[in-house]
C-alpha cells in the first residue's frame, strides 16, 4: 500500500514537470521534482507512521477490549453463580415461609375452630353473653385476636364455678313474655327467684319457664345438674300426675268432672243391678213364696194374683208388672251413654284450642323454637289423652249395665212366661177332672 502510493506520488510529479518543461529550464524543473518527490515521501512517511501508530493503537484496543472481555466473562460466570446460589437460598427462604405460612394457618384455622366451639358450647346454656364479646371472627387474625379469645374462654371457665342473677327475658308455659330476674348456677342449671325451673332459648336469648318442675327436694337431685339439664327433664317426667295433666287446663277439669260423675253413675248402677240380680237368683229358688224386695217377686205376686181372671188376664198382669220394672232396670242407661260421649268431645275441643295456641305462638315468635310451642302441644295432647282415658272406662261400664240389665230383663220376661204356662197347664188339669 505505501509503495503503491509513493509510486502515484512520483507520477505526479513527472507529470508536472512534463507539463511544466517548456516553460522553465531544466535544472529549476529537476529541483521542483526533487523537492516535491521529497515532500511526497516525507509526507508519506508521515502517513505511514500514522497508520502505524494506528495499528499500534488498533492491537492496544484489540487487547484492553480482549482483556475487558475476558474480565466480563469472568465476572459474568461470578455472577452466574452467585445468581444461582441466591436462587437456591430464595428457594429454601420459600420453602421456610410455605412452613411458616402453613404453620400460622393451622393456627388461625384452629382460633377460628376454637371461636365457634366456644359460641356453641356456651349459646345453649345461658353463657353467651359472658365474654363472647371479645371474639370478633371478622377481624383479621393477628395476636389480639388471639389473646380475645383466650379471655372469652377464660371468662366462660370463670362462669362455670360462680351463680349469678340477671334480668332477662323469660317466656312462660303459654308463650307470653315478662322480664324477671335469673338465677343462674354456671351453664348447668337456672331458675327464677319465685322457684320455677326455666331453660335457655338460644334463637330468642331468653329463658322459659320449664312446663313440668321437678321437684329436686323429693326426688333428690341437686341444684346443680352436671348433665347440662338433662337429669332435670328427667326429674320433671317423673313428677306427679298432676304436673302431668296440668298442661290440660280447665277442659281436664271438665273431663275430670264428667268422668267422675259417669263413673259414680255407672258404678251405682251395676252395683244395685248386681244386688237386684243376686235377689232374683234367691227368687228363683222360692217361686211359691215371691217377696217384694226383687223384681221377679213382685212380677210373680202380680202374676198369682191375676190368676183366678183367665189366662188372659194373668197373662195381661205379668207383662204390665214386667214392663213395670224395666224403666228401674235401664235407668241411667241414657245419660250414661251421653256421658261417655262428653270427654272424647271435650278431648278433641282442648285439641282444637291447644293447636290454636301453638299457631298464635308460631305467628308471634316463629317456628324455629319447639320450646316454645310445647305449651299449645301439650294441651292439645292432654286434653286428647284425658278424653280417651276418660270415655273408655265409661263405654265398658257402660256395656256393663246395660248387659246386667238385659239379663234380668230376661230372667223377668222367662218367669212371666213360665209361670203364665204352669197356670194355663193347671186350669187344663182341672177342668179334664171336672169333666
Amino acid at each position: 500500500m505505501n509503495k503503491f502510493f509513493v509510486r502515484a506520488l512520483v507520477s505526479g510529479a513527472v507529470c508536472f514537470v512534463m507539463h511544466s518543461v517548456s516553460a522553465a529550464p531544466l535544472d529549476q524543473v529537476l529541483s521542483d521534482v526533487q523537492r516535491l518527490t521529497q515532500r511526497s515521501v516525507q509526507q508519506a512517511a508521515a502517513e505511514v507512521g500514522l497508520v502505524k501508530k494506528a495499528q499500534v493503537r488498533e492491537d492496544q484496543l484489540k487487547d484492553a477490549a480482549q482483556q475487558r472481555l475476558e474480565e466480563l466473562r469472568k465476572r459474568a460466570e461470578g455472577l452466574e453463580t452467585e445468581l444461582i446460589k441466591a436462587g437456591e437460598e430464595l428457594t429454601q427462604e420459600r420453602r421456610r415461609y410455605d412452613d411458616e405460612k402453613k404453620t400460622l394457618d393451622g393456627v388461625f384455622e384452629s382460633i377460628d375452630r376454637h371461636e365457634t366451639l366456644l359460641r356453641e358450647l356456651a349459646a345453649p346454656h345461658g353463657l353467651a353473653d359472658v365474654g363472647l364479646d371479645r371474639i370478633d371472627s371478622k377481624r383479621t387474625a393477628s395476636l389480639e385476636r388471639l389473646e380475645g379469645l383466650w379471655l372469652a374462654a377464660s371468662s366462660q371457665i370463670a362462669a362455670t364455678a360462680q351463680s349469678d342473677k340477671v334480668t332477662r327475658d323469660v317466656f312462660n308455659v303459654d308463650g307470653t313474655q315478662f322480664q324477671s330476674e335469673v338465677v343462674r348456677h354456671g351453664p348447668f342449671t337456672a331458675s327464677l327467684t319465685d322457684g320455677r325451673w326455666v331453660n335457655f332459648l338460644p334463637a330468642q336469648k331468653a329463658w322459659q319457664v320449664l312446663a313440668r318442675q321437678p321437684d329436686p327436694a323429693a326426688s333428690g337431685t341437686s341444684v346443680i345438674d352436671p348433665t347440662m339439664g338433662v337429669a332435670l327433664s328427667q326429674a320433671a317426667d317423673r313428677n306427679s300426675v298432676w304436673n302431668h295433666i296440668k298442661p290440660a287446663g280447665i277442659i281436664g277439669v271438665f273431663i275430670a268432672v264428667v268422668a267422675v260423675i259417669a263413673l259414680g253413675l255407672g258404678l251405682l248402677r251395676y252395683t244395685r243391678l248386681t244386688l237386684q240380680a243376686r235377689r232374683i237368683t234367691e227368687q228363683k229358688k222360692h217361686l211359691d213364696q215371691p217377696s217384694q224386695d226383687n223384681a221377679l217377686g213382685r212380677v210373680l205376686a202380680a202374676g198369682n194374683a191375676a190368676a183366678g181372671a183367665g189366662k188372659e188376664a194373668q197373662e195381661t198382669a205379668l207383662e204390665a208388672a214386667v214392663t213395670e220394672e224395666l224403666p228401674a232396670l235401664t235407668r241411667g242407661l241414657g245419660t250414661l251413654a251421653v256421658l261417655a260421649g262428653i270427654p272424647t268431645l271435650l278431648g278433641l275441643l282442648g285439641t282444637v284450642s291447644g293447636m290454636i295456641e301453638t299457631f298464635t305462638v308460631m305467628s308471634r315468635y316463629g317456628n324455629n323454637q319447639p320450646d316454645l310451642l310445647a305449651g299449645g302441644i301439650a294441651e292439645a295432647l292432654v286434653t286428647t289423652e284425658l278424653g280417651l282415658i276418660a270415655a273408655i272406662p265409661i263405654l265398658l261400664l257402660h256395656c256393663a249395665v246395660k248387659n246386667k240389665a238385659k239379663d234380668i230383663s230376661d230372667v223377668l220376661e222367662e218367669e212371666a212366661a213360665g209361670l203364665a204356662a204352669l197356670t194355663a197347664a193347671g186350669q187344663k188339669a182341672v177342668t179334664a177332672e171336672a169333666v
